[in-house]
C-alpha cells in the first residue's frame, strides 16, 4: 500500500513514547509502552526484529504512536483508513494506538524504515517485493515469539498481498 501502509507525531528522542489521544475521541486506551519496551520485545527473536531494534536505539528509525482521528490525518486520503495500522514514511514509523496488540506491527513497519535508513527507494519499499519482505518477517517474528502467526505461510503472504495491494 504505497509508503509502507500495515493494515504519529511523537517523540521519537528520549525512552518514552508520545502516544497522544485523537481529539474528540472515546477516552484512549491505556498503554503503557515505551520505546526500550520495544526495543526489549525486538532483540533477539529473529535477525531482523534485532536489527530492527538496534536501529530504533540508534536513533535511526523513529517510532510514533497515534489517536485513530490524529493517525488518519498523518495517513492522508486514502479508499479504506480504518484498514490500516501503521505505515512508514521514510525513516519513521506510525502506529495506530488501537490497533496496537504486539509487538509485530513494528517488525512489520520497521522493516520498511530501515529500508529507507539503507537507501531503498520508496516505490521499492511499497512495491510487492517490499510488502511480502515486511510480512514475511513479521510473520518469522510471530512465529519465533510463539504467536499465532497472522498468515498459514509464504504462500497465505502472497495472496494477502495480490489480493490487497495495487
Amino acid at each position: 500500500m504505497g509508503a509502507g501502509y500495515h493494515g504519529g507525531f511523537g517523540a521519537t528522542k528520549g525512552s518514552a513514547l508520545k502516544i497522544l489521544p485523537s481529539a474528540g475521541s472515546t477516552p484512549a486506551i491505556k498503554i503503557n509502552v515505551s520505546k526500550q519496551d520495544i526495543i526489549n520485545a525486538l532483540r533477539g527473536v529473529t535477525d531482523m526484529s534485532t536489527l530492527i531494534a538496534e536501529n530504533i536505539e540508534n536513533k535511526n528509525i523513529g517510532i510514533n504512536i497515534l489517536g485513530d482521528k490524529l493517525f488518519e490525518a498523518v495517513l492522508g486520503k486514502t479508499d479504506n483508513p480504518e484498514a490500516i495500522n501503521g505505515f512508514q514514511m521514510g525513516r519513521n514509523v506510525y502506529i495506530r494506538r488501537s490497533a496496537i496488540t504486539g509487538y509485530s506491527i513494528f517488525v512489520h513497519e520497521g522493516t520498511h524504515a530501515l529500508d529507507s535508513v539503507n537507501g531503498v527507494p520508496q516505490h521499492q519499499i511499497g512495491s510487492h517485493q517490499g510488502e511480502f519482505k515486511a510480512f514475511a518477517n513479521e510473520h518469522d517474528y510471530q512465529i519465533k515469539k510463539g504467536e499465532k502467526p497472522d498468515f498459514k505461510d509464504y504462500d497465505d503472504i502472497l495472496v494477502h498481498i495480490k489480493i490487497n495491494y495495487k
